[in-house]
């Protein structure tokens, strides 16, 4: 196929073209060729996974739009609009054309190479469904992948899935923190002055180290106008963590990450009108930026709105979409809302009562680390919940909630 073939994935314009945007179009029509070439030549070349991911990032960049706040930025920065896009999970709001499915091939095919960063790549488009139907158990198939091939964000991103599983958290979060990741730094901070790792005293000197570590890191990204360093730049101010707590400051960088798109600002935004942090306290205002983060698909927004339709927080009470913003969580891997699935089958909250069902989810919760669901589990075998009666195994999981720490449920009088 002819490179010159293929303009017509740049918008012909309908008026003539000012000097700057003829010349953003002449540089977009050559990375067209440019990225042909590289995907004739990946072709070509199926084992060489660099020139797959290269070939890959080309195309999709050069079919954004002439004029639009990206094109500039594109004539500069080469590869850099799919990164950003990637980070801030904007690649969630494209559709699925023939030319998503042909980059999504060209990623798929680096991966199964063994190429981490291709493998991270995949796994978010799994999850978000571009060039490819969305399958949340493959998504986390190949976010591992990516991780134990030693890819910093896949690593984070792990740790986070752990979260309530804290030993295996923070090895992963510490081998991200290793290669520089800020995100991971942070969270390795709190462990360490929170005492959130089990069998660790507290150590704020280690906890500085990581956070101002991750301050400097943060500087840097958001020198090369990176939203997610912007963001967690935010979260440093906000709790004083490597800086001096300065929430306003904190509410600054959240808005200058969310007019990128980030939907992790987006969700501590809402945060920061709930609390009064930083900014006058507005539940109305908190729950609109729930709503945006959690319909932009981050996990922890989907989680918090859940709990806010699950108790009227901030907004009327609804149990069915408490359940529905539970189980969007869930399917991104959301440990906690894996539980809160359960509970709702287990109880009848806005579904009929289904102790199968409920098993399920807190079996998923369960084998993530969630002491709340081990409890649960094991209950459940205790007493024939949803699976056969078996006291061997509920000992088993009662054993694995006492081994982390976490306390039956209250009302249980253990």
């Amino acid at each position: 196929m002819e490179p010159t073939q293929e303009r017509s994935l740049i918008p012909q314009p309908s008026h003539e073209l000012t000097a700057p945007q003829a010349t953003v179009n002449r540089i977009l029509i050559q990375m067209v060729d440019e990225a042909l070439v590289l995907a004739q030549h990946a072709a070509a070349a199926p084992t060489d996974p660099d020139a797959l991911v290269v070939a890959g990032k080309r195309l999709y960049c050069s079919r954004l739009k002439v004029g639009s706040p990206r094109a500039e930025e594109l004539a500069t920065e080469n590869l850099r609009p799919f990164d950003l896009r990637l980070q801030s999970g904007l690649l969630r709001q494209e559709g699925t054309t023939e030319e998503d499915i042909q980059i999504f091939g060209l990623f798929y095919r680096a991966a199964k190479a063994g190429h981490s960063e291709a493998q991270f790549i995949v796994s978010r488009c799994y999850q978000w469904g571009y060039g490819v139907q969305v399958d949340h158990a493959r998504s986390l198939e190949w976010m591992r992948q990516s991780a134990e091939s030693g890819f910093a964000e896949a690593q984070y991103t792990v740790g986070y899935y752990h979260k309530c599983g804290k030993g295996e958290a923070v090895n992963w979060y510490r081998k991200a923190a290793e290669q520089g990741n800020a995100r991971a730094a942070i969270q390795l901070g709190e462990h360490y002055e929170f005492t959130l790792i089990t069998g660790v005293p507290p150590d704020p000197a280690e906890a500085m180290k990581w956070y101002r570590k991750a301050v400097e890191w943060n500087r840097t990204g958001v020198e090369q106008g990176r939203a997610d360093a912007q963001t967690n730049l935010g979260l440093c101010y906000q709790y004083g963590q490597g800086v001096p707590e300065d929430k306003v400051e904190a509410v600054k960088c959240f808005r200058k990450a969310e007019g990128q798109g980030d939907a992790i600002a987006q969700y501590n935004l809402g945060d920061c009108y709930y609390l009064g942090d930083g900014v006058s306290e507005d539940k109305v205002e908190a729950a609109k930026w729930f709503h945006k983060s959690a319909e932009s698909g981050f996990a922890d927004a989907q989680n918090t709105l859940a709990m806010h339709y699950d108790y009227g927080y901030s907004v009327a009470q609804d149990k069915l979409k408490a359940l529905k913003w539970y189980r969007k969580a869930a399917e991104q891997g959301d440990t906690s809302a894996l539980w809160q699935v359960g509970r709702f089958y287990r109880d009848g909250n806005g579904v009929r009562q289904d102790y199968a069902e409920a098993v399920k989810w807190f079996r998923k919760a369960a084998e993530q680390g969630s002491g709340d669901a081990q409890w649960q589990l094991g209950h459940c075998y205790d007493v024939g919940h949803g699976v056969p009666q078996d006291h061997a195994e509920a000992a088993r999981w009662y054993g694995k909630a006492r081994e982390q720490g976490s306390p039956p449920p209250r009302n249980w009088g253990l």
